[in-house]
């Protein structure tokens, strides 16, 4: 795939249920056109974080990336992270 056209780019720390509902709300009928970049930060939840996500690469047909950071950046450094990860023309 070339780069796409959005990228949305979404942190997580210690929110599983939110980003469940986040991800569900994701619609368009051009997914080949979008990436949804996901950031752990290192939170307790990483585990329920991490199946979240593979439940949604799995039934969605967007690009999906999951970045699980080793150590806990904060916000600031996590969105930062997902900036750089993003390769779409509009995040």
């Amino acid at each position: 795939m070339d780069n796409p056209l959005l990228s949305i780019c979404i942190t997580s720390y210690n929110r599983p249920e939110q980003l469940k509902r986040c991800l569900s709300c994701i619609q368009t009928s051009n997914p080949d056109l979008i990436e949804v970049i996901i950031s752990e930060d290192c939170s307790p939840s990483k585990d329920l974080i991490i199946n979240i996500v593979d439940d949604f690469t799995r039934t969605s047909s967007f690009r999906v990336l999951l970045n699980v950071n080793e150590k806990n950046l904060g916000y600031d450094r996590n969105y930062y992270k997902l900036l750089k990860l993003a390769s779409g023309k509009y995040l």
